[in-house]
């Protein structure tokens, strides 16, 4: 069974790219890699240039080491580095583009099944604030708070 989440960064415009993560999106797996090493603007932005992805790794370089599975699939050898559909197993290039976070939020609650949201803030006011979030959904509308060491350690 698989946990899935969305990776996405919030622009200076307030518009948001983002890619659907298919494994082990919870904050101990996910939240801590995109917290560690996920830690600029630039990273971010190559993260999603690969569009959506099976698995996160602690780097979003190809795997030289890459094989395939029993049906032909390729599969993640190492789980250091990121498994992006498009790249590394042939599949179409999916990029989502979004005007504003609520058009993201009605996006991903629509069209993907996620439980977890990350988004990087790379607008100007996230210049004072950390720069990971998770969205938590209460009360029917989602709510940022900052991803923290201590939500990854818990789960």
């Amino acid at each position: 069974m698989s946990t899935r989440s969305a990776i996405a960064k919030l622009n200076k415009d307030g518009s948001v790219d983002a890619v659907y993560c298919h494994s082990d999106g919870y904050p101990s797996h996910n939240g801590k890699i995109l917290l560690e090493n996920y830690t600029n603007a630039k990273k971010v932005q190559r993260l999603l240039a690969l569009g959506d992805l099976f698995y996160l790794g602690r780097t979003s370089n190809k795997n030289p080491n890459k094989k395939r599975n029993s049906f032909g699939d390729y599969e993640p050898a190492n789980y250091n580095y990121t498994f992006a559909y498009h790249r590394d197993r042939g599949e179409e290039l999916n990029l989502t583009h979004l005007d504003s976070l609520d058009e993201f939020f009605e996006y991903v609650t629509t069209s993907w099944w996620m439980e977890y949201f990350y988004i990087y803030d790379a607008t100007p006011m996230g210049r004072n604030r950390p720069k990971w979030l998770m969205a938590e959904r209460q009360n029917g509308r989602y709510l940022l708070t900052p991803l923290t060491k201590k939500m990854c350690a818990e789960g």
